[in-house]
């Protein structure tokens, strides 16, 4: 076996699954039920644009793998396809803005659903906030003291999160369809309220449930056969994703009126499940949940470490069961810029008024969407390298990825144009800090 190849397929599938789902299909299947009014065709739409969106760009990164390999991960695909100063730049950012960023919005998630449990329902609060920063806490040691463990974590997440989402696509859509549920949601033709101008923002809403599946490349040097096993991964991965998804937004639609749901605000989800299995059987749910979400938290710091690593270093991590000790500072720098970021989010989003004056954005799509603007440089370059060598239908692939790429960019532009000069001003600072740290 080759140094530091630790990790099998169904790791790296899991790590695909388990950085994907967690939160965002609890946490944005509200925002989307509200976004749209109630509309279930158009947040279905919104759904499978996001689906297909996901496996266009997994598609490309599968034709991309087969030629460059991906032992460091997309900093190494970047350097491979695009240069050396290009990479750079896109694991700052993966490093500084996109772990961090996944990684607050995670934490809040699973403290979130873990105080819904015992029935604390106020996630403004000055509680949720310190079990977030537990958590954070927690994850971030885990994964630094023992590597192997956090593999295992990552599987048994995995596993148990699709627990209460396959029971809400069994129950609820057997539900929706005897109750008439379903076809209200989904058939009904007008909403009240709804403009029919919400598919844009819907889809901005739905990619950060689609989101965190580039963390699968993070273990690229430590895989097994990576240039077989990580393009396996995320075409498996992916297409359980999407499935997934799909079938219980369906499930969701059965299980109550849309009317009904949007009344509940934030506890939109846990009125649903209710309503399904009962208030008792929600709660258990509701542990699976926020055990979801920390999978996905997991699945973040996972990544999130060695992406800082592979910044300084400029290798790989080695086989041993602790990490070596100057991983440590690599871990500690990002649970560090994963506070700070927490603390945004709360004050951009979560604390019901604005801490920064006018100032602030959505943390939890934004930062997630910039990374698709990453991929069309990459894809193109690519394309431009190897069009003498790449099939026909593999270049067809990658064009396509491309256009996803680009159309994820537009919906975000349109969905949050008011915010999106915040955003770059704060991106425009933090890259311009990562040019003073710039070395070959």
């Amino acid at each position: 076996m080759k140094k530091g190849k630790r990790y099998g397929l169904f790791t790296a599938i899991s790590m695909v699954v388990g950085s994907v789902i967690g939160s965002g299909v609890f946490f944005k299947t509200e925002t989307l039920i509200n976004i749209t009014k109630g509309n279930g065709w158009e947040a279905l739409t919104a759904w499978l644009i996001g689906g297909l969106s996901m496996i266009l760009c997994l598609l490309s990164f599968v034709c991309v793998v087969r030629y460059v390999g991906c032992e460091r991960g997309l900093l190494g695909i970047a350097e491979n396809t695009v240069g050396e100063r290009y990479a750079y730049y896109t694991g700052w950012f993966m490093a500084t803005v996109y772990y961090p960023a996944l990684a607050s919005v995670l934490s809040w998630l699973s403290a979130r659903y873990t105080l819904l449990v015992f029935g604390a329902e106020h996630s403004d609060s000055g509680l949720c906030m310190l079990v977030s920063c537990l958590y954070l806490i927690v994850c971030f040691t885990q994964n630094l003291l023992s590597p192997r463990v956090s593999g295992k974590v990552q599987i048994t997440a995995t596993v148990l999160k699709l627990i209460p989402l396959v029971l809400m696509i069994v129950f609820g859509l057997l539900r929706g369809i005897n109750g008439g549920n379903l076809q209200q949601n989904l058939f009904v033709e007008k909403v009240q309220g709804n403009s029919g101008t919400a598919l844009f923002p819907a889809i901005s809403a739905v990619l950060f449930a689609y989101e965190g599946w580039i963390a699968g490349l993070s273990i690229g040097s430590e895989l097994k056969n990576s240039k077989k096993n990580m393009p396996l991964a995320l075409l498996i991965g992916g297409g359980i994703v999407t499935a997934v998804y799909i079938l219980y937004y369906m499930g969701i639609m059965g299980s109550v009126r849309s009317e009904m749901f949007m009344e509940q605000g934030q506890n939109g989800i846990k009125f649903a499940f209710a309503s399904v299995f009962g208030k008792y059987a929600t709660d258990l749910l509701l542990i699976f949940v926020a055990i979801s979400c920390f999978g996905a938290l997991n699945g973040m710091m996972f990544s999130a470490g060695r992406a800082m690593y592979q910044l300084r270093h400029n290798n790989n991590v080695t086989e041993q069961n602790s990490l070596p000790e100057n991983l440590a500072v690599p871990f500690v720098t990002e649970l560090v810029l994963s506070a700070i970021w927490l603390f945004l989010f709360f004050g951009f989003s979560i604390s019901g008024k604005p801490l920064f004056g006018g100032f602030g954005f959505d943390v939890s799509e934004i930062p997630v969407i910039t990374v698709y603007s990453l991929y069309i440089p990459i894809f193109f370059m690519f394309l431009k390298r190897t069009k003498k060598e790449l099939s026909f239908s593999a270049k067809v692939i990658v064009v396509l990825g491309i256009f996803a790429s680009a159309t994820m960019v537009i919906c975000a532009f349109f969905a949050h144009v008011k915010d999106v000069a915040d955003y770059l001003c704060l991106l425009i600072a933090i890259m311009l800090t990562g040019s003073l740290f710039h070395t070959k």
